[in-house]
């Protein structure tokens, strides 16, 4: 069965809306490029319409029993003869074709004749005027642009001008109000585009949502309207609405191995997103079908989803009023509080949902989130776990042009803090990326302030939509910036990671002309990174063997940079090859810097030999304690699991080996190793002492009790509570445990 067969059977269900909504996205779009598949949905139309003209006849109530009468009261026919039968059916079958062949031609001549008499009327060459032109909505306010399915241009639409079937609608950086011909109302939002699907017997129509954001007032109807989407589908009765359907960047919440895992399997820069749908109701009711699980919304819920998240509610405390002013000022702050506190659970699933569901509450929220990011430097923002970065990024999603000028003077202001001047500056770029790029790019270059000019190149990593103007002038900064050298450089560092960071397709072209020319690793390796970044896999045998090449260099801090970028890009086979290499590395180097680089290397890997390359260092370093210090507490600084487990591990050889040969090298560097861990406060590394809760000796018990005092979560008090009741400690280490315990409930109440 061809797919025009397996279409064709599925037409009736497709018009009665009982496909699911992938079936009808695949049937609908088949259909608008199959002129026979188009021609059968026009007859089971016309038949339909045929059909429900028709008027059901009803008997009447003595029927049956009149019916029964005349039959008892008729003779009983004589039986027929075999030869009777053989003669007078086969003529009765003659005449009666006869008689039909003889009216269809009648009538086939008839029809013939008139058509020949009748004037010629317009264009006899022109197509048909069929019911798809027939506009189903009028623009009442703003300005739009169209695409109709037989052109690939885009029309502005203005002046009340009508949409027609299969249109498609985008919004750029205006907003825009449609009446439908039942007088529901559609309020566009910014950067938003949809089709719009004519009604059919069994509904009002279907807007069909790519991207952004649209607020329906809903007429009542026992006709249903549908919002479609790939996610899943929204029935509509008579209803006020918001429907959001926007895009999430997965970039700023993965670190750079994790990214770059992702594009080794396949994917590029575009595909490392996440879509999400945000249903809010105003009024009434609507059923969001996603896949087989219909779930309701009523009057003030909202509900968020996307391909693999389930339609998932999440609302504010029953005490606040959204309403009134002050009530959605505290629910935007329950908001933010609750992302943050996500965030640091590594919980970005759920935190992308509740970015989405603030959104959705629109530009009425603007305010509130201005005056949070204008919070001076010495004044306290009164939320729990609260980022500037979320508040950004919101304003971003909800904000206009017209903030641009408050935005400004925050990202160029000192008055604030680092944080709330890099989330307006993203916010700036976010509402519109050609003209916020070359506004932040102009603050780069006229600014004389160190922190504004790395707040610009940070702030200008990471976006795809930039352009190619913009992007080659920020680049060629960058290029500038590190070919300065390290050496009383401060924005060094920020300029290679955004070098790095560069994500718009339309630089592709003059990143790879650099990366031809360039021969100091300090320029090749963030371009290489970055043109991985935006191509993934395809730019593989482009890159990959200057690397190898300068992978041989001479130098061993250039070897160990290449070969880091190396093993993320070619993954697990590269990591096999390399890393021990880098151990050998780390032991036959004499340079302490040289063993720290291969140290956070092996580290960045995961590599079980990193505690190898560690020991060496505090060998190496034993006779210089400033060294000493700086090398433990550096390997603390990597805020992980890994690292800690590397200073643990540590530790325990530096004790045995003490316990044989009683160095006092060896003691002085584990109670350092102690004294770091007890000031350890990176949520991040939580796993890593749990498991230390469970070692034998005590003075290691004893610093993951002092951490969990700084930094434990509710679920550690029962195994806090466990190993207290449990005994065999000091009185001071009980008291510790204690305290430990105090302080997480203390946390949790406040919280």
């Amino acid at each position: 069965m061809n797919q025009c067969d397996n279409v064709k059977l599925k037409l009736q269900d497709y018009l009665d809306g009982a496909l699911s909504a992938e079936e009808r996205l695949k049937t609908a779009e088949h259909l608008k490029s199959c002129i026979d598949c188009g021609r059968a949905l026009v007859r089971i139309k016309q038949t339909d319409a045929l059909l429900g003209r028709w008027e059901d006849v009803k008997p009447s109530a003595d029927f049956l029993k009149t019916v029964n009468r005349r039959i008892n009261s008729m003779p009983c026919p004589a039986p027929e003869t075999p030869a009777r039968r053989r003669y007078i059916y086969p003529v009765t079958a003659a005449a009666a074709i006869l008689i039909l062949v003889s009216i269809l031609l009648f009538f086939f001549a008839r029809n013939r004749r008139y058509d020949e008499n009748q004037p010629v009327i317009g264009n006899p060459s022109a197509p048909p005027i069929i019911a798809n032109e027939i506009p189903l909505a009028s623009l009442q306010q703003g300005s739009l642009m169209i695409q109709s399915d037989k052109q690939q241009s885009w029309q502005e639409v203005q002046n009340s001008g009508a949409i027609k079937n299969n249109d498609t609608i985008k919004t750029e950086n205006g907003e825009a109000t449609l009446s439908l011909a039942d007088k529901t109302q559609i309020e566009i939002g910014r950067n938003t585009v949809f089709k719009i699907r004519k009604p059919a017997a069994q509904d009002r129509g279907a807007l069909f949502l790519q991207e952004g954001s649209i607020y329906l007032n809903v007429t009542t109807d026992t006709r249903p309207l549908f919002v479609e989407t790939p996610e899943g589908r929204i029935k509509i009765t008579g209803t006020a609405l918001r429907v959001d359907r926007r895009t999430y960047s997965i970039l700023p919440r993965l670190s750079t191995r994790e990214v770059f895992t992702l594009l080794r399997e396949g994917k590029t820069f575009s595909d490392t997103r996440i879509d999400i749908i945000v249903v809010a109701v105003d009024s009434g009711r609507v059923i969001i079908e996603y896949k087989d699980s219909p779930q309701e919304l009523t009057a003030g819920e909202r509900a968020a989803f996307s391909q693999n998240i389930r339609p998932l509610e999440i609302e504010v405390p029953a005490s606040i009023n959204t309403n009134e002013d002050r009530g959605l000022e505290k629910a935007v702050n329950y908001y933010l509080g609750v992302m943050g506190e996500l965030s640091e659970k590594n919980d970005h699933q759920t935190t992308a949902i509740m970015e989405a569901i603030l959104q959705s509450y629109g530009s009425r929220i603007a305010p509130h989130l201005l005056s949070l990011l204008k919070t001076k430097s010495n004044e306290i923002v009164n939320i729990n776990h609260y980022k500037p970065v979320y508040t950004g990024r919101v304003i971003g999603r909800i904000g206009s042009e017209g903030l641009y000028g408050e935005l400004e003077d925050i990202a160029g202001s000192s008055d604030y803090s680092y944080a709330n001047r890099m989330a307006a500056a993203c916010a700036i770029i976010a509402i519109n990326q050609p003209r916020g790029g070359r506004i932040i790019l102009d603050m780069l270059k006229n600014s004389n302030d160190i922190d504004t000019k790395r707040i610009c190149i940070d702030g200008l990593k990471f976006w795809d939509k930039i352009g190619c103007e913009t992007n080659s002038e920020f680049i060629k900064i960058l290029l500038s910036t590190i070919k300065q050298g390290v050496a009383g450089n401060e924005l060094f560092y920020p300029a290679t990671k955004s070098l790095a960071g560069i994500s718009d397709p339309a630089a592709l072209e003059y990143l790879y002309e650099i990366f031809s020319v360039e021969q100091d690793y300090l320029t090749v390796i963030p371009v290489a990174r970055s043109i991985f970044l935006i191509e993934g896999m395809q730019c593989y045998g482009r890159i990959i063997p200057k690397l190898n090449e300068l992978a041989e260099n001479d130098d061993d801090i250039v070897k160990l940079s290449v070969m880091k970028t190396i093993m993320e890009i070619e993954g697990p086979d590269a990591e096999a090859r390399l890393l021990p290499r880098i151990l050998s590395m780390a032991a036959a180097s004499r340079e302490i810097f040289v063993k720290f680089t291969a140290l956070e290397v092996a580290h960045y890997f995961k590599y079980g030999r990193s505690v190898d390359i560690f020991m060496d260092i505090l060998s190496a370093v034993s006779d210089n304690d400033r060294l000493l210090v700086q090398a433990i507490q550096k390997t603390a600084e990597f805020g992980t699991p890994e690292g800690i487990d590397v200073l643990a591990e540590s530790a325990h050889r530096l004790i045995a080996e003490w316990m044989q040969t009683h160095q006092p090298e060896d003691e002085k560097a584990f109670t350092l190793i102690l004294e770091t861990l007890r000031q350890v406060n990176e949520p991040k590394t939580l796993p890593a002492f749990r498991r230390m809760l469970d070692d034998t000796d005590s003075d290691f018990v004893l610093s993951a009790v002092m951490a969990m005092a700084k930094m434990g979560e509710k679920s550690d008090i029962p195994a806090l509570t466990q190993l207290l009741q449990s005994g065999g400690f000091d009185d001071y280490l009980q008291n510790e445990i204690m305290h430990a315990i105090d302080e997480i409930g203390k946390r949790m109440a406040g919280e």
